[in-house]
């Protein structure tokens, strides 16, 4: 299974690394030109387990594509309502602006043609709530 832009209640990803940044800095900067499906742990080891009989090649990733950008204002709006957080302001900037030491596709958005994905704003309001206890 292919999949892009992973995120759970365990590990080091990008929801986790937001959260730590929006509870200590008054204002960040977030790449908006790399779109992306953000992909749910949990969803995908649910879609994994449903080909388990099959072979080939599989996309897996949420439904909705967004930028970086657009993934840390979901997760911002969210914590705002679950709690106070320092952060007040993210900027959007572009890969060029932040300095992206690696080259990134602008577009990584996956086809996910044999499985129904739930949002991925599902997914991340339910980390929020379990991993973080923001709940």
């Amino acid at each position: 299974i292919r999949t892009s832009w992973l995120f759970g209640r365990e590990g080091d990803h990008f929801v986790k690394k937001m959260v730590a940044l929006m509870e200590k800095e008054e204002e960040l900067q977030v790449v908006n030109d790399q779109m992306g499906r953000p992909t749910y742990a949990d969803d995908l080891a649910e879609a994994a387990l449903s080909i388990l009989d099959h072979s080939g090649i599989y996309h897996f990733a949420n439904e909705g594509a967004t930028t970086w950008h657009g993934f840390a204002e979901a997760i911002h709006k969210k914590l705002q309502e679950k709690k106070e957080i320092q952060c007040k302001k993210i900027e959007p900037v572009s890969s060029e602006t932040f300095g992206a030491k690696a080259l990134r596709p602008r577009n990584s958005t996956l086809s996910t043609n044999h499985f129904s994905p739930k949002h991925w704003e599902v997914g991340l309001e339910e980390v929020l709530d379990h991993a973080f206890g923001l709940k």
